[in-house]
């Protein structure tokens, strides 16, 4: 009977590259968007506050 070997799947490099250049993303935001970085932060807010809005609504009617 023949042996299979599996082969595990390491994504600890993968991890370690996405930390990398989501940092290298947010450090540099600042010079990519100068005076606008208040006004992306802003609309990104309230579009966050919206989407958690929304899921509590959803989980309210869900549960109740």
């Amino acid at each position: 009977m023949k042996k299979v070997a599996v082969k595990k799947l390491d994504i600890s490099a993968g991890i370690s590259n996405l930390a990398v250049l989501s940092a290298v993303v947010v450090v540099s935001l600042p010079l990519l968007l100068g005076d606008q970085l208040g006004v992306v932060l802003s609309k990104f807010a309230t579009q966050g506050a919206g989407v958690i809005e929304e899921f509590g609504n959803f989980f309210l009617r869900l549960f109740s």
